[in-house]
C-alpha cells in the first residue's frame, strides 16, 4: 500500500531510528549501583525505554518501597554516566542515514520527538551523524509533558504548518502510537524496538515496517 506524501513526518529515538539499549542499560546499571540495587540486563531494561529516564530507573529498582532520595540518586547517576557515554554501543539501525536522506529528498521535512532529555536526544543524533538529516529535534522539555501527550508535537507542526492529515509519526514503543491517536494523525510502527508486529498491531498502528530501508517507498 502507498500513501500520499507527508509534509512531515516525526521519529522516535530509541529504538527506532538508533539502537540505544546497551547504552541506556550501562547508564541504568550505573545508577543502581550506587544505591546498592542489582543489576539488571539489557532485555529485562528494553520494555521500560520510551517514558523519560526517571521513570525507567523506577522500574529498573523495581520496589515500591524505595524512597524517592533512593530514586533521585540513581536516576542523577543515570543521567551523569549516560551524558559521558551516549554513543559507546549506540548505532544507528541499518538503512537509517539512507532513509532519511532518501525522504529529504522527496521534499518532506524530517524531526525526531523523543521522551529523553533533550541535551542528550541532540548528543546522540549529532554523534552519530544523523542531525545534519533532520529539519527538527525535540527531546524532553521541562515545562511541557512528555508523549503520549501531543504538545510538543503540536508545536512542532506548527513550525512547519503541517496538519494532522500531512504529519506522521513513526516509532516502536506504546508512547508514540498512543501519542498519533491522541494527536489524530497517522502512525507507523517499527517492529525491531520496544514492540514486534503483533504488539504495534494491537496497539493500534496503523502501518508496521520491518526496516527503515521501506518507509520511503510508502509514500508516492
Amino acid at each position: 500500500m502507498r500513501f500520499l506524501r507527508p509534509a512531515l513526518l516525526v521519529f522516535d529515538l530509541d529504538g527506532t531510528l538508533v539502537d540505544t539499549f546497551g547504552d541506556i542499560a550501562r547508564a541504568a546499571n550505573y545508577g543502581l549501583e550506587q544505591i546498592g540495587r542489582p543489576a539488571v540486563s539489557v532485555e529485562t531494561i528494553i520494555p521500560f525505554v520510551g517514558r523519560g529516564g526517571r521513570n525507567l530507573i523506577i522500574q529498573c529498582v523495581n520496589d515500591p518501597t524505595a524512597s524517592e532520595t533512593e530514586i533521585d540518586a540513581a536516576f542523577a547517576a543515570w543521567k551523569t554516566y549516560y551524558a559521558d557515554h551516549l554513543i559507546d554501543l549506540s548505532r544507528p539501525y541499518p538503512g537509517a542515514e539512507d532513509a532519511l536522506g532518501a525522504l529529504r529528498r522527496r521534499g518532506i521535512r524530517l524531526a525526531v520527538l523523543s521522551n529523553k532529555w533533550h541535551e542528550l536526544t541532540r548528543g546522540i543524533l549529532t554523534g552519530l551523524g544523523l542531525s545534519p538529516l533532520l529539519d527538527a529535534v525535540q527531546g524532553q522539555a521541562p515545562d511541557k509533558p512528555m508523549k503520549p501527550d501531543p504538545t510538543l508535537l503540536f508545536d512542532m507542526m506548527r513550525q512547519f504548518d503541517a496538519v494532522p492529515e500531512t504529519t506522521w509519526m513513526v516509532g516502536d514503543g506504546d508512547a508514540d502510537i498512543v501519542l498519533a491517536q491522541n494527536a489524530g494523525i497517522l502512525s507507523i510502527g517499527v517492529s525491531w524496538g520496544v514492540h514486534p508486529a503483533a504488539g504495534l498491531k494491537a496497539l493500534g498502528a496503523d502501518v508496521i515496517i520491518e526496516s527503515l530501508n521501506e518507509l520511503p517507498d510508502l509514500f508516492d
